[in-house]
């Protein structure tokens, strides 16, 4: 029996409130920084990053809490990943890294 392989979706596909959408797109880490959780020095709130496709279009993304240990250490500005099962919502902050596609 062989495995269907799955195809990549392009970033300008993703689309916010596709509760039942399972995206997989491959990416590279164009920036990625980590910002620091309130007063606590050293203490890491969060990872944000900038993901762009083969197609150039860019996506904000964010790792927080439990999440931030089982990816910083595999993630690094110029690498290239795929990422599969995650959770897409839109930016209603005032802070935007990138501008939708």
């Amino acid at each position: 029996m062989s495995k269907m392989k799955r195809a990549f979706n392009p970033i300008a596909q993703l689309k916010p409130g596709s509760e039942n959408e399972i995206w997989k797109i491959k990416v590279g880490v164009a920036r990625m920084w980590r910002f620091q959780n309130g007063d606590k020095p050293g203490d890491v709130g969060g990872i944000d990053l900038i993901l762009v496709d083969d197609k150039g279009d860019r996506i904000q993304a964010c790792i927080r809490g439990k999440q931030i240990s089982k990816f910083e250490d595999d993630l690094g500005e110029g690498e290239c990943c795929i990422l599969m099962n995650f959770k897409l919502s839109p930016n209603l902050g005032n802070y935007r890294g990138v501008h939708p596609p």
